[in-house]
């Protein structure tokens, strides 16, 4: 084991079978979407997804606050594009809503994405480096992370990490 490495800071959220209205939740925050798994997110955290989507699949994670601010990361297998949207609450600042993307083709017919978050920004790296973007993201304590498949997949991992400080 690693030294400061604490398996009980770490979530993995797994799915084997296709996502469908008998083994998913009613719906997800995020349009409707059959919602695949929602978990607690800590303040400093390192989100992985795995996943083999549809051909015309669509996967979109969306970390919220409770308090109608999120940022969306989503990607369409059709268009084969990664998306980052933060449109949500943003009364604060007329040109705070945002939404970045970036083309990305699939290795192997798999979706691999990688999220680094602090109280302020979310890194997103993409496939095996292909897509890396930034965005801030002011985001309350009581983060939530949801997960919605659209259009299918054979599997999908997502693997929450604290990044938070240990205690000894």
């Amino acid at each position: 084991m690693l030294p400061g490495y604490d398996a009980e800071r770490v979530c993995t959220l797994v799915t084997t079978a296709p996502a469908t209205a008998s083994n998913t939740a009613s719906s997800s925050a995020s349009g409707g979407d059959p919602l695949v798994a929602e978990t607690a997110l800590p303040a400093v955290a390192s989100v992985r997804l795995r996943a083999l989507p549809a051909p015309t699949g669509r996967f979109t994670l969306t970390i919220s606050d409770g308090d109608d601010q999120h940022l969306v990361v989503g990607y369409d297998a059709a268009e084969q594009r990664l998306v980052c949207d933060r449109r949500g609450r943003t009364s604060f600042h007329p040109t705070f809503a945002a939404v970045d993307s970036a083309p990305l083709e699939l290795t192997d017919g798999a979706l691999d994405l990688h999220l680094v978050m602090d109280a302020t920004s979310v890194e997103i790296f993409a496939g095996t480096g292909q897509v890396a973007l930034t965005t801030l993201a002011l985001l309350g304590p009581q983060r939530r992370l949801h997960l919605s498949v659209h259009g299918g997949a054979q599997r999908h991992r997502v693997t929450v990490e604290d990044l938070g400080p240990t205690t000894a």
